[in-house]
């Protein structure tokens, strides 16, 4: 049931041109369990072949399903172009949560869990191709908060406030709804808002810049680790 909602959600998505991205979260921590990372890298691994085209063929359909009476609906294999053998993944996956860097190892094997059905009915060769990096990384959170600070008048994204925030936050999307909240309709907001603004001291040794830069972080790392509803009931 898992595989045909996957599927055909999209597939409509993918005809409207629309960027899928799915959230996986896990507010306790990412599984440490050996056995439990194996069950999640087998999950990815099969919804992202549901999550998968060639031309108008489902790639788990073609590549990787091992029931006969479902590789019976296919009517026929496709036409595989050997100039062009690429299959496209529909969407991407988004894993956030304490300790998810640590799953970039045992999820870049995700392959490993699909066997191919090449001797099967309607079976074709084609190549899906995808990648697993950590979102966590200061290009990732300097590649958001350029997007976000876009739609921000009077902001730019100062390479300082970047490492700092890359540092702080406890991952990408608390980076990114850290910066979204921008504004200086609150006090706890304005001093974050001078940290991007065009204004920004510039501390070359300065004891008062270099004392604002701490309190600033201070400030920041308590922005960063608190949820947002609860910000909400302390304003």
């Amino acid at each position: 049931m898992i595989r045909k909602i996957l599927d055909e959600r999209s597939e409509r998505l993918a005809v409207g041109r629309v960027d899928v991205v799915r959230e996986l979260q896990f507010p306790n921590g990412a599984p440490v369990d050996e056995s439990d990372r194996c069950d999640l890298r087998t999950f990815l691994g099969v919804a992202s072949s549901v999550g998968s085209r060639y031309g108008a063929y489902s790639g788990y359909r073609v590549l990787h399903e091992s029931r006969p009476e479902k590789r019976e609906q296919l009517l026929s294999e496709p036409n595989v172009d050997p100039m062009d053998p690429e299959g496209t993944l529909l969407g991407s996956w988004v894993l956030t949560g304490e300790g998810v860097a640590d799953l970039e190892e045992t999820l870049s094997y995700s392959s490993a869990d699909l066997e191919l059905q090449e001797d099967s009915e309607n079976f074709a060769p084609f190549v899906l191709t995808g990648s697993v990096v950590d979102g966590n990384r200061r290009r990732a959170v300097a590649e958001a908060v350029t997007r976000i600070l876009s739609f921000k008048d009077g902001l730019r994204p100062e390479r300082q406030a970047i490492s700092v925030l890359a540092g702080l936050s406890s991952d990408l999307v608390a980076a990114a709804d850290a910066v979204a909240a921008l504004g200086e309709k609150t006090s706890r907001e304005r001093w974050i808002y001078r940290m991007f603004s065009t204004d920004c001291p510039s501390c070359h040794g300065d004891e008062s810049c270099l004392r604002w830069v701490k309190l600033s972080c201070q400030r920041w790392s308590q922005r960063c680790s608190t949820p947002r509803s609860e910000y909400r009931k302390q304003s």
